[in-house]
């Protein structure tokens, strides 16, 4: 019981932080300023906003190894 209480909780606190990323501006200077998160995209899908592109992060990651051709 006391684990479902917890869940619900962190559901409850990610979705606050999603609308507030939403809603504010300087939301998206905050988190590419914050240690934790590297962009709002990243703060999104970290706080369970959207599901990621597993080749978006690798385009992301190593630009150049997608702009050469072996």
């Amino acid at each position: 019981m006391l684990q479902r209480e917890t869940m619900n909780a962190l559901n409850h606190c990610q979705i606050e932080m999603i609308s507030f990323i939403n809603k504010h501006p300087n939301a998206g200077w905050k988190a590419d300023k914050s240690d934790r998160f590297h962009s709002v995209d990243d703060a999104r899908f970290l706080l369970g906003g959207r599901k990621e592109d597993p080749n978006l992060r690798d385009e992301e990651a190593f630009p150049l190894l997608t702009s050469f051709v072996i």
